[in-house]
């Protein structure tokens, strides 16, 4: 343990310390995630097995040159373990079980309402990003192509789950400029899908092309509608998030470890700052009334044919 390097440990660390945050509070918004534990050098002998293991493992696969350098980068003090998720990333999805998830045209009234449901999910996802600015997983807000890797589809429950979930907060005092922009792209977002709801607002167009490029089907305008109004749906759920919680969540990061190494936890969460997500929640809370209205005009007009076409009996 004494030949841990504590530059190697601190460049890795930081990002890990955001996404285990990232994980607790997509989670606290209804996103799914992996569960993700933190593993430092001070456990027993658990973290001794990791390393042993990986570079056996890289050594019978690879031969021995593989495993040095499996060592070199398992020359840290923290690991984190993620729960395995059986399913398939967004960029092996044929195109046939693209048709089959996102589909909202389909004659077939439950496939429909499944489909709608899931292109919402992604707009909750979408409004999480944008809260985190995390611009490694969908493009249109961020000068990024999109990887849709790291979005997953859970074979078993059907659900679309969030992985390797960043963290990139703007400091207001180093970066004014750009934590300035970064919220009045969110306020114009939100100002044009609540006046215009029935309009594909421009990002939402890239996140259908990506979708398209990866996967061969087009789910339409009408599929980006769905995806704002999930948008809309999450951004009430963000606007409820207060200080306190946001604070919590840091907390309980930080005992995430049981001894630090070289200080580097504990340098690393100063990179998660709460003043930014708060800058951020208000941008969203400045839009909740028209959010909420919009929400309920389309579920009256829309959402109800939807359900009765799938069970009659539930609406008089």
């Amino acid at each position: 343990r004494s030949t841990l390097s504590s530059s190697s440990a601190a460049s890795d660390v930081y990002k890990r310390q955001k996404q285990l945050y990232a994980e607790k509070l997509a989670n606290e918004l209804g996103i799914h995630a992996p569960k993700i534990r933190v593993i430092d050098y001070s456990i027993g002998t658990e973290w001794d097995d990791i390393k042993d293991n990986l570079s056996n493992i890289a050594e019978k696969k690879y031969g021995e040159v593989e495993k040095l350098k499996v060592l070199k980068e398992l020359d840290r003090g923290f690991f984190l373990v993620m729960e395995v998720v059986i399913g398939q990333d967004f960029n092996s999805i044929s195109k046939m079980a693209a048709s089959t998830l996102f589909d909202v045209h389909t004659s077939v009234a439950q496939d429909k309402f499944l489909a709608k449901k899931r292109l919402r999910e992604i707009g909750h996802i979408l409004a999480f990003d944008l809260l985190c600015n995390n611009w490694d997983r969908l493009p249109g807000f961020w000068s990024h192509d999109g990887n849709l890797g790291n979005l997953f589809f859970d074979l078993a429950g059907s659900r679309i789950y969030v992985i390797d979930n960043s963290i990139a907060c703007i400091n207001r005092e180093v970066s004014s400029v750009a934590f300035t922009s970064y919220l009045e792209k969110i306020r114009c977002c939100l100002s044009s899908i609540t006046k215009s709801p029935n309009s594909e607002y421009p990002p939402f167009k890239k996140i259908r092309e990506i979708f398209s490029l990866c996967q061969g089907f087009d789910f339409t305008e009408d599929g980006s509608k769905q995806i704002q109004l999930g948008l809309l749906e999450a951004s009430i759920k963000i606007s409820n998030l207060t200080r306190e919680r946001l604070q919590c969540l840091k907390d309980e990061t930080a005992k995430a470890i049981h001894l630090d190494w070289a200080d580097v936890w504990k340098n690393g969460l100063k990179l998660i700052d709460i003043e930014f997500f708060i800058s951020v929640i208000e941008v969203f809370k400045n839009f909740v009334n028209q959010a909420s209205t919009t929400l309920r005009e389309y579920h009256i007009h829309r959402d109800l044919e939807d359900y009765n076409a799938i069970i009659p009996h539930s609406f008089p």
